[in-house]
């Protein structure tokens, strides 16, 4: 017990940080959502549908820069700064390629939305939305690495600075184009959002250049090692398949939303916008324990890893049970935040009230599979997913939604169901594999020190460096 005392504020203490940055990056668009909702409910929609596809690209670019994150948490547990700095360079390069190859998919969203069978209205004004927004993709993705970088060295709070920068800049930039148009369309709103990310991302990169050790990590070396990068590419490429495909349930849940309506798919969207704000409370968390199990894998102590996991999903599960409760009895409040029509925020209402119910499984099962990553173990978190979201949770959602006329409240019902079988599926093999790559002797430890060589079997997850 008085281990667990001992690491659960040290997870604690690495989490808030992330905790924070998350919620500030998620409130960013939450502004947007607020500014052009009051104004008009056709250009909150066209939004909600150009916002996606740039989340599902941020996404799966994310998940692409991932496994620099597992890599720099393995290095710092090994104590070796020149890995750490070659895994930078050549994470910096793949961010920078990530972010242009999302701005020229922008370039063809309107043409993309009508091939969907958008009407030529809601198709161009999404189109330009999500060109506006991908301006700063560049920019943003470097942002992300280099969190990645100060995370793994349990410096998470320049991240939150340069979040606090963007959100601040943005909220101002807002504010003055809707004083100066009075009704600013939703591609002005996402010109702003660009502009104020890319001053937050200015700022975190300066930090790390500018860092004194920048010089003994190699930050600033040019030569970029093409094994280093073909590591990441391994490692990132599927988990950018994972984090990819669980964020396209999200893309065909708001194009199912976009069938029902205008109304319901502008509720849908408010929803899930409030529903990725919670969600940066359990990414925060879990980001912390892939840094911790990452660290504690460099280090050789498994006994570690199960006890930041565990420390890591208490604090989650205490957090969504108290947030679960705001939702179910706040729920039109919230959703007066969004719109003033009423038959938004009767869905919004009914969105928040079913959440409500699965959040703690939610932050159980993202906790689990970042926790996993951490260790290098990389498919199975992917094909838990994929039988979670994938063949039930899509299916039933849709059955729920128009088979049974549920319209938007039987998504969000179809979406807890994901949730609850992921993190059923998550616990199995998080209990599983620390238990085959554990010592023989290791139930015989009293204390987290000993263990002098990590697991042979870690390699088939290619985690290790």
């Amino acid at each position: 017990m008085s281990l667990f005392k001992k690491r659960l504020p040290e997870t604690a203490s690495l989490a808030l940080p992330m905790i924070l940055s998350r919620v500030l990056e998620l409130l960013i668009p939450t502004h947007d959502f607020a500014v052009v909702g009051g104004a008009s409910s056709v250009e909150m929609g066209y939004l909600g549908l150009g916002w996606a596809p740039w989340a599902l690209c941020y996404v799966i670019a994310t998940g692409l820069l991932s496994g620099a994150s597992i890599l720099f948490s393995q290095a710092e547990g090994k104590a070796t700064r020149t890995i750490s700095g070659e895994v930078f360079r050549a994470g910096f390069v793949l961010a920078l390629c990530a972010g242009l190859a999302t701005l020229i998919l922008a370039l063809f969203g309107g043409s993309g939305f009508e091939t969907l069978g958008y009407n030529g209205d809601l198709s161009a004004g999404a189109g330009r939305v999500f060109l506006s927004y991908s301006f700063c993709m560049p920019f943003f993705l470097i942002q992300v690495h280099c969190a990645q970088y100060l995370g793994a060295r349990r410096r998470p709070w320049p991240e939150f600075l340069a979040m606090a920068i963007a959100l601040v800049s943005n909220i101002g930039l807002n504010l003055y184009v809707e004083a100066v148009l009075q009704n600013p369309s939703a591609e002005t709103i996402a010109a702003t959002t660009s502009v104020a990310r890319c001053l937050g991302a200015t700022f975190l990169l300066a930090v790390v250049l500018r860092d004194p050790d920048a010089e003994s990590y190699g930050l600033k070396r040019c030569r970029i090692d093409i094994t280093v990068l073909g590591k990441l590419l391994r490692l990132g490429l599927p988990l950018a398949a994972s984090f990819g495909a669980e964020s396209a349930t999200y893309f065909v849940m708001a194009l199912l939303a976009a069938s029902l309506g205008s109304v319901e798919v502008a509720g849908f969207q408010a929803g899930m916008n409030t529903l990725n704000l919670i969600y940066m409370i359990t990414i925060g968390t879990g980001l912390a324990a892939g840094v911790q199990s990452g660290r504690a894998l460099g280090a050789a102590n498994m006994i570690r890893v199960r006890r930041d996991t565990i420390s890591a999903c208490g604090l989650g599960g205490c957090a969504m049970l108290a947030v679960s409760a705001v939702l179910l009895f706040q729920a039109a409040s919230i959703a007066g935040i969004y719109t003033n029509e009423p038959a938004v925020q009767a869905v919004v209402e009914r969105g928040m009230q079913i959440a409500s119910c699965y959040l703690i499984f939610e932050s159980t099962q993202v906790i689990l599979k970042m926790a996993l990553r951490g260790l290098g173990d990389i498919w199975a978190p992917f094909w838990n997913m994929v039988i979670a979201f994938w063949v039930v949770g899509i299916p039933v959602s849709w059955f729920l939604a128009f088979e049974l006329n549920l319209s938007s409240a039987g998504l969000f019902a179809g979406i807890g169901l994901s949730m609850f079988l992921a993190c059923i599926l998550n616990i199995s093999r998080f209990f599983w594999i620390t238990q085959r790559i554990s010592y023989p002797d290791e139930r015989r430890q009293n204390s987290m020190t000993g263990i002098q060589k990590p697991p042979v079997e870690n390699a088939r997850g290619g985690g290790d460096i």
